[in-house]
């Protein structure tokens, strides 16, 4: 089963991360990884797990 995330900054950015069997150490590295990849670097705010896929429109980024 994959589970969804959404990562939210201090720099208001969201990264989507869809991965199988992830803890929120891991979702937190990959979202860290991809704003850093686009030179967004900022302090994460919180780790929002979600079932629904319509919420990938709000987001920034997605991994």
């Amino acid at each position: 089963m994959a589970y969804h995330y959404i990562v939210t900054f201090d720099n208001n950015k969201k990264v989507w991360v869809d991965i199988e069997k992830a803890n929120k150490e891991e979702v937190k590295q990959i979202a860290s990884a991809i704003l850093d990849e686009a030179d967004c670097s900022s302090t994460i705010v919180s780790v929002k797990r979600t079932t629904h896929l319509g919420d990938i429109a709000d987001v920034d980024y997605v991994a």
